[in-house]
């Protein structure tokens, strides 16, 4: 399934909302690939659903575009 629904979007974005803060040296994720690997691990793990760090990044890209 390559499609995003309304619920792993929504989960998306709020998890990237409660992660952004811990990106940089010395926080929780060193990079924001680390950081979208993680969100990545917690879609798996809440909604069962499998998507790579990089779809998820993807997708947050393609929302942002939408809201310009």
């Amino acid at each position: 399934v390559d499609e995003w629904g309304e619920p792993e979007t929504k989960f998306l974005l709020s998890k990237y909302n409660d992660y952004m803060t811990s990106v940089g040296t010395r926080k929780t994720f060193r990079t924001v690939k680390s950081m979208f690997q993680r969100i990545s691990e917690d879609l798996k793990e809440e909604l069962d659903i499998t998507r790579s760090w990089s779809q998820c990044q993807n997708r947050y890209k393609t929302i942002m575009r939408r809201k310009r």
